[in-house]
This record gives structure tokens, sequence and C-alpha cells, in this order.
């Protein structure tokens, strides 16, 4: 008679067990086929992007995607976060957009960090491409705008960085206590 309480309780915890696994099998299975697998097929559909790679990080779905040289980086961002926005609440993601840069891009870009972020803080978008254009050595760039970011293209030869920057970050207003 002791034996059949203990019988019923392995059996419970079996059973609990095959649960969970069946549960969380399931939705691993429902995330991968029925969102992942859709919204890579939609971003690869954008010529510009080469590779697309999702991880879990935090219960946020991080999109890497390595872009080929593009003509309009604004463009290709703005198309990807239309396919995102439309199946995933842009809290619930994050974008990371891969470049394929070189020492000398990246020194460049060190060089322009200060001046690109006062030029988002004051909105003096002209300025900065004139600053650009004066320190523009051995690489082209192409800047451009919109209500939400800064996007900035350097590139030389088969190298290039990407910067997709947020106006709205950038600006960081200082109150003084009278």
């Amino acid at each position: 008679m002791q034996n059949k309480p203990q019988f019923r309780i392995i059996i419970a915890l079996i059973s609990l067990v095959v649960v969970l696994g069946l549960l969380f099998g399931g939705y691993n299975l429902y995330n991968t086929i029925g969102v992942h697998n859709p919204v890579k097929g939609e971003l690869s559909e954008i010529p510009e992007i080469q590779d697309v790679k999702i991880e879990k990080v935090d219960r946020k779905d991080v999109f890497k995607i390595q872009l080929g040289k593009t003509t309009n980086l604004k463009k290709v961002y703005t198309d990807t976060t239309k396919v995102l926005n439309s199946k995933y609440d842009p809290e619930n993601y994050e974008l990371i957009i891969l470049d394929n840069s070189n020492n000398e891009l990246e020194k460049a870009y060190d060089n322009l960090h200060l001046a690109i972020y006062e030029a988002i803080a004051n909105n003096q978008f002209l300025w900065l491409d004139k600053q650009l254009e004066e320190k523009q050595k051995n690489y082209d760039y192409k800047l451009f705008v919109d209500e939400e970011n800064l996007y900035l293209q350097l590139e030389q030869e088969n190298y290039y960085i990407y910067k997709v920057l947020d106006r709205s970050t950038a600006v960081v207003n200082i109150k003084k206590e009278v």
C-alpha cells in the first residue's frame, strides 16, 4: 500500500517534466518557424543585406545584420525597421548593423565623433557636412538625416563603416537649479 502513493508521485513528476519539455520545445519551434524564419526571409529580400543572425538576449531578439556596400544607408535602415516593426514591438528587439571597417576608417570615425554629436545636439547638419568634407582624406562619405536618426557612411575601397545615431539620445538638457 505504501508503494502506491510513491508510484503516483513519480508518475506525476515524470508527467510534469514531459509536459514542460513539450511546452518549451513547442515555444522554441514556434519562435523559429513561426517568427524568426519569416522575418529572416523578409529581411533577406532587401538586396543590401547579406546575412541576418538572430539571438535572444535578456528577453529581446537581437538582429545582427551584415550589410554589403550600399548607396543609401537611410533607405536600407528604414526598410529593415519597417519589416521588424511589422512583426515586433520596437521595445522587444534590437537592431545591430555590422560593418566591414579597417583601422583607417575607425580612426577617421574617432576623429569625427565629437563633431557628429555636436551637430546632432545643435541640429547643425550642414556644418557637419562641411566638417566631413574638410576632414575627408582617403575615404568617401555620405550623410543622411531624418526626424529620428543621423546616418553616416564612411567608405574606402572594400571597407566601410555604417553608423545610425539616434538624434534624441545625443541631446542632453542640462538645467541649473536657482
